[in-house]
């Protein structure tokens, strides 16, 4: 076996693991390291979905009991609707983008140029947003 495709994929599961429950795009961080590895490819895209896959089910495990509480509550409880609602509002952007990215070119790997532009923009909007507000005024008790 290749020592140097091993190392890859440690670095690659290093940088999910790392990222995947901080604030940050687990998923972004994948394209970028995975591009500056030169970790290309058909089969090097598989091995990432696949490594995503496994911090998604993390996940899922993670937070089996509100998923549960939620799918048994979903018409008597509107924090549980609530909760539905905002998941498919946030999934849309990234799916409606993928989507017609992948109409393109059905095996092109995400460009990392996009990626490190959106990390970019968004790091400045939020130095820009906690400079504005960096005293907020909440209401009074």
């Amino acid at each position: 076996m290749d020592l140097i495709l091993l190392l890859k994929a440690a670095l690659l599961g290093i940088v999910e693991g790392v990222t995947e429950f901080i604030p940050v795009s687990s998923t972004g961080h994948l394209i970028l390291s995975q591009d500056l590895l030169g970790f290309t490819g058909r089969k090097e895209n598989a091995f990432i979905i696949f490594i995503q896959l496994g911090a998604i089910l993390a996940v899922v495990w993670l937070y089996r009991l509100k998923f549960i509480d939620v799918i048994l509550n979903l018409h008597r409880k509107p924090e549980a609707r609530s909760l539905v609602v905002n998941l498919i509002i946030a999934t849309l952007p990234g799916g409606c983008d993928r989507a017609s990215h992948r109409k393109m070119d059905r095996n092109a790997p995400l460009p990392p140029i996009p990626v490190a532009l959106a990390f970019a923009l968004g790091g400045l909007a939020i130095l820009v947003i906690e400079r504005r507000y960096q005293n907020p005024q909440r209401g009074k008790r």
